[in-house]
């Protein structure tokens, strides 16, 4: 027969029931410790950080996710074609006023060149050796010079300008038409991948080739003819320049002109309003005609013209 127990028993047995022996105790110290080993191990393992105790109701840190390292810049292409002529070494101070003053940042209002790659090769290209030795002393003003035959060293300016609307690459082939003393044509050798310049006077061509080869243009390829014929064997271009007005682009120049290539070009006759002009040829062979900016320049000649020049050596 049971009995109940009395009140001051029921401490002693209370206690007794929540008394464990020795052995379960050291078991469960033991499983504790593997437990927290385990989980430790497990967040190393995901690489999140440790979970540290905070106060309650206090407001959670946001985690900071590591930023993406960014890709290194592409490498720079080369800024030239052609390698630096010889005499790029001279007269460099004029060469970087000249462009500084006329060609970048003009004073008279005129619209500047913007194109870096231009710029650059108005002051690499030494002007001063593809003018006759008599205007030597002018050749980094901003303005047109005499040259043998009766033609014309057109002005920086307007070089710079119609060059930077020609937008020649390293991959294209370009058409000059009329290389008096063959500046424009070392200028465009810094910038395109080939340059086929067409000079109706022989003795002038002849002379524009000998300062080109001296100075090392070998992507430079000239020729006596009639420049309103082009150069059919050397085509499709990609680019035309036209370096003396016209009245119109001439049929064969156009035939000769890649889809999806451009001309640029003085258009209308001396005595009449001219256009400094963007002819495109779309790809599917439609023209598309841009005026951009009223200009003067003298007419494109054609066929063989009378002169005489002294020997070709350029002067030192």
């Amino acid at each position: 027969m049971s009995r109940r127990l009395g009140e001051d028993e029921y401490p002693q047995q209370i206690g007794a029931s929540l008394v464990l022996p020795g052995w379960q105790l050291v078991i469960g110290a033991a499983l504790g410790v593997v437990l927290a080993l385990g989980v430790t191990l497990a967040v190393v393992l995901r690489g999140d950080p440790p979970v540290r105790s905070r106060r309650v109701g206090a407001r959670p840190q946001a985690r900071v996710e590591p930023r993406p390292q960014e890709p290194p810049p592409p490498p720079a292409e080369p800024p030239f074609a052609e390698p630096q002529p010889p005499a790029a070494r001279e007269r460099r101070d004029e060469r970087h006023a000249m462009v500084a003053q006329s060609i970048e940042r003009p004073v008279d209002g005129r619209i500047a060149v913007r194109d870096p790659r231009v710029l650059e090769v108005f002051r690499t290209v030494p002007r001063h050796v593809f003018v006759p030795f008599e205007v030597t002393q002018h050749a980094y003003a901003d303005r047109a010079l005499p040259n043998y035959a009766n033609r014309r060293v057109s002005q920086p300016y307007i070089l710079a300008r119609m060059i930077e609307l020609l937008d020649a690459q390293e991959r294209h082939r370009v058409l000059e038409l009329g290389t008096s003393s063959g500046y424009q044509a070392a200028l465009l050798a810094h910038l395109a991948g080939e340059v086929y310049s067409v000079e109706p006077n022989a003795l002038v061509s002849e002379r524009a080739a000998t300062t080109l080869s001296l100075e090392g243009y070998e992507r430079v390829h000239t020729r006596c003819g009639d420049p309103h014929q082009g150069w059919a064997e050397a085509g499709p271009f990609d680019r035309v320049l036209v370096c003396g007005a016209v009245a119109e682009v001439p049929p064969a120049v156009w035939d000769q002109l890649a889809p999806g290539g451009r001309i640029v070009a003085p258009l209308g006759l001396p005595g009449t309003r001219q256009w400094l002009t963007i002819v495109r040829k779309t790809v599917g062979g439609e023209r598309e005609v841009e005026q951009v900016s009223p200009l003067s320049f003298s007419a494109l000649p054609g066929g063989a013209l009378a002169g005489s020049l002294p020997p070709p050596a350029r002067p030192r």
